[in-house]
């Protein structure tokens, strides 16, 4: 009889040397600065940790799935109610609201979810318990620890249907069915592969037949690994372990080292199976952590056809890749996937992971190599193929380590166009760290989830769009600034943080002395602080208006190439998004102007733009500009300042004709700073900071698409 795992704590250690195995390497990765960074609007859609029963961890391969209810339905292999044993949770992608809906156990329902959830057709999921779970092993109902189950979850219900506990090789309980004449009866061939399984890493997928296959990745206690379907082959079993190699065998004589041999994975095909992927047109697809060749240890993909019979198309050698983690079947009928490890740099050094294309007959064309250093490195994520309104076709994933030291999120096309999406900060709260779940698309919005970090350092589901917009240019160096004239000041008490934000406005402020041109003075700051993921929205209507009050039309372009159209009519003002100058986005914060930003705060500095040569002698007229600057925390309208700027012209006739006024010789007042005047007849105010008129982002949203931007994110209030 072979061996059984039965302890928990020898389970759990047997996950650990699982994932230390597949953390080689890491010591190579580091941090690389850029001369730009992605301006993809990224912000966590919910925290995991905050409570002692919340979730926490989320950890690859931890498939996210989408409700017929429009959540987002996973699993934690760690927190909950019951010792760290896991949670099921379910999360509102337009809120952020977060609801355990169970805690795992070291009971009959299993503990430690690894693999995350599939959709079934009926609107139930599927999903596996890396250990736990019970089996009975008397008549009389005793019950022993399995090593992990197979379970299915409709929502609504109060906890998980078990449909399968792994016995890891143990029999007991189970009543033979082999009886031959004179001998005594015996275990079939095909219930001792059904016992055999154990460990299940991925959760099992929804084939072209209508059942769900999945792999668990060690057979007692050896690191074979077994290919299942979610079918019952008699009462005791929830599975049906098929036989890689063809038909299971009947003969009753064949001993366990031959059954393994027969039929499970080994050193020879590839150990350690991790993930499958269904192909529509009917076969499966897998990859195998390990193994592959005695002598060349890297991992394998392979296909599976319905019926079991596995064929390896693809052994890494480590120039191409190692440690393979998922493969999935793309639209144009190649095999899109990566390798955590190695593979080689275009320069010739070694790499640290790969996302690759293969065919389905095992060749195989690297899309990316990752360096570990600003481009990521360690792609331990699934693929998630999305087309966009081009109708381009990329594959979205995410690395563990590189970039700013705490993973990337990334795209790449078919034909190896690469691009950097987002580069976690060193910082715990911000967007998290170690991105590692694959992520799920629901209505041209991105999801997935970071193992660490947040607010709580128990990881997040984060939240990802903009996906198209180019790169933002960084400062070429920091600027600093002069403190100035306190204008207006407010403490905004936030959900989920323990300290308030903070915003403050300063007029009179002067930026960088000797680094800027002299005229760079005399402007407004905004500093926000303690905000989340900061950006700064800003609108604006101008107005030209004569010595006698009177408003002009039309409008003028500058010498920074903005068009200024003219408010004639403050009671119906023309708003624009404030976001020329460079920006490749609405956001201020967010291009060719002075500012300070990192993860959880900004600087930044507004100062009149200076007209060209553009009035006659004799000019005296003043130009105003009103704003509304949105203060967005991690996805959210927070406040919304309300302020406005004069400046007055005066422009004398100069003593000679032929010679051009001097705009920049005191022809120009200093700005004058206040607050709104909605109408001719209101009297001046004073800056203020004010709740958000506009918290869904209705009115800012039709603004930024006439101004020919696309749709800012949001999370709506809880």
């Amino acid at each position: 009889m072979l061996r059984r795992l039965r302890t928990p704590m020898r389970a759990l250690l047997s996950m650990v040397i699982l994932l230390l195995l597949a953390g080689q390497g890491s010591s190579r990765l580091h941090a690389q600065a850029t001369s730009s960074y992605a301006a993809a609007y990224v912000c966590a859609l919910c925290d995991f940790g905050g409570t002692a029963t919340n979730g926490r961890w989320p950890k690859e391969p931890g498939l996210l799935a989408k409700g017929a209810d429009g959540l987002i339905y996973g699993t934690t292999p760690s927190g909950g109610a019951n010792r760290d044993s896991g949670t099921l949770f379910r999360v509102s992608p337009k809120t952020g609201a977060l609801e355990i809906l169970h805690s795992f156990a070291l009971d009959e329902r299993g503990s430690n979810p690894l693999g995350g959830l599939v959709a079934a057709k009926d609107g139930s999921f599927r999903g596996t318990t890396y250990t736990g779970g019970l089996y009975r092993i008397t008549d009389a109902g005793r019950m022993r620890l399995g090593t992990g189950t197979v379970f299915s979850y409709r929502p609504g219900d109060k906890e998980p249907q078990i449909l399968h506990t792994f016995r890891n090789g143990d029999l007991t309980g189970v009543a033979p069915k082999l009886c031959p004449p004179k001998r005594g009866c015996q275990h079939t061939p095909q219930q001792r592969l059904n016992a055999l399984a154990a460990y299940p890493l991925s959760s099992p997928v929804l084939a072209s037949n209508g059942v769900f296959y999945g792999v668990a990745s060690l057979t007692g206690n050896l690191k074979y690994g077994a290919l299942y379907k979610v079918e019952s082959s008699d009462s005791d079993f929830g599975i049906t372990t098929l036989c890689i190699n063809g038909p299971v065998p009947t003969e009753p004589d064949l001993t366990d080292a031959q059954l393994r041999e027969r039929c499970l994975f080994n050193v020879t095909n590839g150990n350690i199976p991790m993930s499958l992927s269904a192909d529509p047109a009917g076969d499966l697809y897998g990859v195998t952590l390990g193994s592959g060749h005695p002598l060349n240890p890297h991992g394998t993909v392979f296909r599976a056809s319905l019926s079991g019979a596995v064929t390896t198309i693809y052994r890494f050698d480590g120039k191409t890749g190692s440690r393979p983690y998922s493969v999935i079947v793309g639209s144009d009928g190649n095999l899109y996937g990566t390798a955590m490890l190695d593979g080689t740099q275009p320069s010739g050094a070694k790499g640290n992971g790969v996302v690759f294309k293969m065919t389905r007959a095992g060749i195989l064309t690297p899309l990316h190599t990752f360096s570990g250093g600003a481009d990521g490195g360690q792609p331990i994520s699934g693929l998630l193929e999305s087309t966009d309104s081009k109708g381009l076709v990329y594959y979205y994933g995410a690395t563990r380590y590189g970039g700013e030291g705490r993973g990337v999120l990334y795209r790449v096309s078919p034909t190896g166009d690469f691009k950097v999406l987002h580069r976690h900060p060193n910082w715990y709260s911000a967007t998290g760290r170690t991105p590692s779940g694959t992520m799920i698309e629901i209505d041209g919005v991105f999801y997935g989830s970071t193992y660490q970090g947040g607010m709580h350092d128990g990881g997040l589901i984060y939240r990802l769009s903009g996906v198209d917009l180019p790169d933002v240019a960084k400062p070429p160096f920091t600027p600093s600034f002069t403190t100035g004239k306190l204008e207006a000041s407010a403490s905004v008490p936030w959900p989920g943080q323990t300290q308030p934000i903070t915003i403050d406005v300063f007029s009179g402020v002067v930026a960088s002395p000797g680094k800027f041109p002299e005229l760079l003075n005399d402007g407004l700051k905004i500093r926000v602080s303690n905000c989340r993921n900061p950006h700064v929205l800003q609108f604006v209507y101008r107005e030209k208006i004569g010595v006698d009050g009177v408003a002009f039309g039309g409008g003028i372009k500058t010498n920074n190439g903005e068009m200024y159209e003219f408010t004639s009519d403050p009671n119906n003002p023309k708003w624009h998004t404030d976001g020329g100058g460079g920006r490749p986005n609405p956001f201020y914060d967010q291009g060719n102007v002075y500012r300070i930003v990192n993860p959880f705060g900004l600087t930044m500095f507004d100062q009149p733009n200076f007209a060209g040569e553009i009035f006659g002698p004799g000019a005296h007229e003043t130009w105003r500009a009103t704003f509304k600057s949105y203060v967005m925390c991690n996805c959210q309208v927070v406040r919304e300042i309300r302020w406005a700027r004069e400046v007055a012209w005066i422009v004398d006739p100069p003593a000679s004709l032929a010679v051009p006024p001097d705009l920049n010789k005191g022809k120009q007042g200093p700005p004058r700073y206040m607050g709104w005047r909605n109408s001719t007849s209101d009297p001046v105010t004073k800056i203020s900071i004010d709740a958000p008129s506009d918290p869904d982002l209705s009115w800012a949203n039709a603004q930024v698409a006439a101004d020919g931007y696309e749709p800012l994110p949001i999370i709506t209030t809880r």
